[in-house]
């Protein structure tokens, strides 16, 4: 993998370790495999190391694995993701989509993240899907505010560049979301803040069907 990612690849039966963030530049581009390639993102200083819980730094080169912004049918399929170490006290996500159209997000498999406010993220995106996708075993204790979700929008809708529109047109269906969990420590502070899917207000005209959402704080939260 490069660092900007202008074609779309298939790797297979591999692992590949990345340290900074992958950007889609290019439409109808991104990163597609079989369901054999897995992409560990590195948790080492110099890494995916963020510790910063503000919303200004979600999009930062430590702080998600792949970005695209602006991309006309940007897809990510068949890969598994997974954080090195698990290490805890990072605000660390795989991937989010940004004022990107026609979006794909399928097949992929999301494991051993900490706190990560949304590990499949879509801020202001028109169309497209997010369906067949594991996301599973994600956990904190660790101090500092944070929210375990498996697939938000609109959380930071018009921030940081984005342009406000809102979502629209999604589906979001068949993905399976189980043990995003919290340890005690965080629970008697913060609560049980773990979400299977989050709907933010701006987001209109979108499908939920057959996703199956277990051991969770919350399995469905429109805000």
């Amino acid at each position: 993998f490069s660092a900007s990612v202008g074609g779309t690849h298939g790797p297979s039966g591999k692992t590949y370790l990345i340290s900074q963030r992958l950007d889609i530049t290019k439409d109808g581009t991104g990163l597609v495999s079989d369901g054999t390639a897995t992409l560990l993102m590195s948790s080492a200083a110099g890494g995916f190391d963020n510790i910063d819980a503000s919303a200004a730094a979600r999009y930062q080169s430590n702080a998600v694995g792949v970005l695209a912004v602006g991309v006309d049918s940007p897809i990510v399929e068949g890969i598994h993701f997974i954080y090195q170490d698990r290490v805890d006290g990072r605000y660390v996500r795989p991937m989010a989509f940004r004022d990107c159209d026609n979006i794909t997000v399928r097949d992929n498999e999301i494991s051993h993240f900490t706190k990560s406010f949304n590990l499949i993220h879509i801020d202001d995106c028109h169309g497209g899907a997010i369906s067949s996708n594991y996301i599973h075993d994600c956990s904190t204790d660790a101090d500092g505010a944070a929210q375990i979700t498996g697939i938000g929008t609109d959380i930071d809708s018009g921030q940081f560049g984005a342009s406000g529109r809102g979502s629209s047109y999604l589906v979001i269906e068949h993905n399976r979301i189980a043990d995003l969990a919290v340890g005690e420590n965080f629970y008697a502070k913060y609560g049980y803040q773990t979400d299977g899917i989050n709907i933010g207000f701006q987001t209109s005209h979108f499908t939920l069907r057959h996703n199956d959402i277990s051991d969770v704080g919350e399995g469905l939260d429109m805000f």
